[in-house]
């Protein structure tokens, strides 16, 4: 990326995870300053792992798994390792938080657009569903395709979680409008998939 995508992406990104991590502050006790400067750096984590190696890389996995350790000795440098801990837990509800902040963007106009309690709703019993995927674990020795077989599958699994939590929540044209929405993107994903197959059928 250019320096000026950069930091639109910075700024794209601080604005996001503020939102995300609306309720840090609350759960690991933390003031006002704290809060921020702790957002702070999980943007500036969020950029500098962009920039260090592809998503799904399985190659590059050990040097992965380093840079991530780099990054949660930053987190316990700066919150200790207690506070740490709390916000590994914290993060466990993250997936929930995205894909309710997803639906609000989808919904973002003023005939669908999802209303604060709405959105409070779907975090809170969201994450009492458990709708969430855990991480995809690398070992280096699986393919490209399997890696992202399985994070589709547990992707698949938190949305479905999600919206039997949103079929009670959402009036029913935004319920039909968010299963429309997921139909698309769905299809673009099982779009992908046919393609990693057939690369890997021509190895």
């Amino acid at each position: 990326m250019t320096p000026e995508q950069v930091a639109g992406w910075r700024a794209q990104s601080e604005i996001e995870l503020q939102r995300i991590y609306e309720d840090v502050g609350r759960d690991l006790a933390l003031s006002a300053e704290e809060s921020a400067a702790l957002i702070e750096l999980l943007v500036d984590q969020r950029v500098r792992y962009a920039e260090f190696a592809p998503a799904h890389s399985v190659e590059d996995a050990p040097a992965r798994k380093e840079f991530d350790a780099q990054l949660k000795r930053e987190i316990e440098a700066q919150i200790g390792a207690d506070r740490a801990r709390k916000l590994g837990e914290y993060q466990r509800s993250l997936r929930v938080r995205y894909e309710v902040e997803n639906l609000r963007k989808k919904l973002g106009n003023e005939a669908l657009a999802l209303t604060e309690v709405q959105r409070r709703q779907l975090i809170e019993r969201g994450i009492e569903r458990g709708a969430y995927a855990g991480p995809t674990i690398f070992t280096g020795a699986e393919s490209e395709l399997a890696v992202t077989q399985e994070q589709v599958a547990r992707n698949d699994l938190a949305i479905q979680r999600l919206m039997e939590v949103a079929r009670g929540v959402l009036a029913p044209e935004q319920f039909q409008k968010v299963e429309e929405l997921l139909e698309i993107e769905r299809a673009s994903v099982d779009h992908y998939l046919r393609h990693l197959e057939q690369e890997q059928r021509n190895l």
